[in-house]
């Protein structure tokens, strides 16, 4: 089983005819609601690849809360290990303006109370892997991280938003998931050189942790590489017309992990992930577009196979 702890959010989506600026008021006709958090986003992007997806995190007892399950269910998410915080469910707030230029506020609410205890130790054997992020408290995931590493889950950790841990929890982690902007922060935060080619940095924090660094770069595709120095480039899927790139960075950690769970080769779980990023981005929103395994796997043979290195 393919086990997500992270954050679930509700995303409120407004237009407005100019960002607001302080002391403004503006009447909109209407707003839009997203289900969302960049932990429920992966659990959804994972089980639409077929794969046994649970996720664990916090709502708050409000309709929001009830909405998000339902929609997690929906997509054949397991649900079990989602809890109730004291309190509301995590929220966001976005504001777009006429040019696709947007503003946000971001209210982690039950986010911030996700615990290490909703962690069963049963499910963090050597047969499961879990993923997780960075929206829920830090020195929680880190916990969780060294728990996994001890008992034999494979630990996935797409550092989002990007925060320093702890050398000896990075070392705890199997397949590190970052962007490029992401893996600089990271690298700087550990005192490395900052690369301008994205292999070395990629290959630089793959040392540091000893464990596979896999860097996504948008329309350029996505890099991994291994501690011993190998790697390989993955292009990205670009037949396609984009609408908005929300939840594509999501749609590619969430496929990436649910192919590694089934034992997926690195290189084709780097197309299904760079091929599920892509169609991600057809649409508004985040989950209602992810793509389903049957989309993905149509593709995969337009996809070149990745080129490998080493560095």
């Amino acid at each position: 089983m393919l086990i997500v702890f992270g954050s679930i959010n509700v995303d409120l989506v407004m237009h407005v005819d100019s960002l607001p600026q302080a002391g403004d008021r503006q009447l909109v006709p209407s707003y839009d609601w997203r289900p969302g958090g960049k932990g429920a986003n992966q659990a959804v992007a994972a089980a639409r690849m077929e794969t046994k997806t649970a996720m664990v995190g916090k709502i708050g007892e409000d309709g929001f809360g009830t909405r998000m399950v339902n929609t997690l269910k929906k997509s054949g998410v397991m649900t079990s290990g989602i809890a109730y915080g004291e309190q509301p469910t995590g929220t966001g707030t976005f504001f777009f303006d006429p040019s696709g230029t947007c503003m946000a506020v971001i209210a982690s609410g039950a986010n911030g109370e996700v615990s290490e205890d909703q962690m069963p130790g049963d499910i963090l054997g050597g047969r499961n892997a879990i993923l997780l992020q960075m929206e829920i408290p830090s020195e929680v995931n880190q916990a969780v991280i060294h728990r996994a590493a001890k008992t034999g889950a494979t630990v996935i950790l797409n550092l989002a938003p990007a925060y320093k841990i702890q050398h000896d929890v990075l070392t705890d982690v199997d397949v590190l998931v970052v962007n490029r902007q992401e893996g600089e922060q990271m690298a700087k935060a550990l005192g490395l050189d900052i690369d301008k080619n994205s292999k070395i940095l990629a290959q630089s924090l793959a040392r540091e942790g000893n464990l596979t660094c896999i860097m996504t770069l948008s329309e350029q595709g996505s890099v991994l590489a291994h501690p011993d120095g190998s790697g390989m480039s993955c292009a990205a899927y670009t037949d396609i017309e984009v609408v908005e790139t929300t939840g594509a960075g999501d749609a590619y950690c969430g496929v990436l992990a649910a192919s590694i769970h089934d034992g997926v080769d690195w290189a084709e779980a780097m197309k299904r992930a760079s091929i599920a990023a892509s169609l991600t981005c057809r649409g508004v929103g985040a989950q209602d577009k992810m793509p389903h395994k049957d989309e993905v796997m149509a593709l995969l043979p337009q996809l070149p196979d990745p080129a490998t290195f080493s560095a």
